[in-house]
């Protein structure tokens, strides 16, 4: 019996030891003696600013694999006040939903029907198969063309703006370290993920999702979406210091 079982305990750790060794992502957030202007453009800074991919196809009935249709890259500064981003995504159908400008929770809430940009943060870096909002895990919900974010946490003192351009948009969003509950210096890394939504119609499930990190899937299907459920599949950004 134990020769039997042999071959399948040899496949199983190999199976193990290959899950555990997947690459993580991982950026440097350079730091900035001078903070961008919040206008959705690409200034000086952020031209010699390095960028990543944001080109995991989630698993949804309709995901594209067209880059042109859903694709983008994210930049990412930081000083002693502020965490500082710009997204280029790109997308050939720019879609939002008739949004009020009071929209209820409910509606904001369902932003993934929407084209949108959502990120996750895990600043202890526990990597954990929970999310945990009233602790040290945050969202941030970016709804495409929307005059509002939506937060588990605080909203007060994050600036963004969007511009458009022919293949698709950008973002570019200020977030105060205090409303991550963070002081640069004290660990210079923290756990990060993007999931960005397509939709070109207002069809029930969205067209794809795309995020940067280990997770490949998020919010098409259910059991898919998983970065607003644990932080195990999260990325790492790295402040640099110099």
């Amino acid at each position: 019996m134990l020769t039997r079982l042999l071959p399948l305990y040899c496949l199983l750790v190999s199976f193990v030891c290959c899950c555990c060794s997947r690459t993580e992502s991982k950026y440097v957030v350079k730091k900035t003696s001078q903070a961008p202007v919040i206008d959705g453009r690409a200034d000086a800074l952020w031209e010699n600013t390095p960028s990543a991919a944001v080109s995991k196809i989630g698993s949804c009935t309709l995901c594209t694999t067209d880059s042109l249709d859903l694709s983008g890259r994210f930049k990412a500064v930081w000083d002693a006040e502020h965490l500082y981003f710009l997204f280029t995504i790109y997308d050939d159908i720019k879609f939002r939903n008739n949004l009020p400008a009071n929209a209820s929770e409910q509606q904001l809430w369902a932003a993934w029907k929407n084209d949108d940009i959502e990120l996750f943060f895990d600043m202890n870096n526990d990597k954990e198969s929970g999310f945990h909002p009233e602790e040290d895990d945050f969202r941030y919900d970016f709804i495409y063309d929307y005059d509002s974010v939506m937060t588990d946490g605080n909203a007060r003192g994050i600036s963004f703006a969007q511009t458009d351009f022919d293949k698709g948009y950008v973002l570019e969003v200020r977030i105060p370290w205090k409303n991550l509950k963070y002081a640069p210096g004290q660990d210079n890394a923290f756990g990060f993920e993007i999931n960005v939504s397509d939709n070109d119609t207002k069809a029930p499930l969205e067209q794809g999702v795309v995020s940067w990190g280990r997770s490949k899937a998020a919010w098409a299907e259910e059991g898919g979406a998983t970065a607003h459920l644990r932080t195990s599949v999260y990325g790492n950004l790295l402040l640099a210091v110099e």
